[in-house]
């Protein structure tokens, strides 16, 4: 059973499990049948990065500008890490606008 504060760990690590799980799914409906075309994979990779985007905005509101130290301090949370985070979201969503017909 987990305790209060490694079920608070899992909710400030949601955007990144909800990225990761969005990316397997990808490759997952990648290979079954036909694959997704360029325009499917490029919708369902902006919702993704949306819905993470979201999941973010949500956790810095909880996170009152303190610093979290998660996984045996391999993991920091802070607003440097939020910036940061949010800048590569917004990167890799205009990345994937651009390039969507190749």
């Amino acid at each position: 059973m987990l305790d209060p504060n490694q079920m608070k760990d899992f909710l400030l690590l949601a955007p990144e499990i909800l990225l990761a799980s969005a990316g397997l799914l990808l490759l997952l409906f990648g290979t079954i049948g036909r694959g997704l075309g360029n325009r499917e994979a490029s919708a369902v990779s902006i919702v993704s990065l949306v819905l993470t985007a979201l999941v973010l905005l949500r956790v810095e509101e909880r996170l009152e500008w303190r610093r979290y130290v998660l996984l045996d301090g391999s993991f920091v949370i802070d607003g440097f890490s939020f910036f940061w985070k949010m800048l590569v979201l917004l990167a890799t969503a205009l990345t994937i606008l651009i390039s969507y017909r190749f």
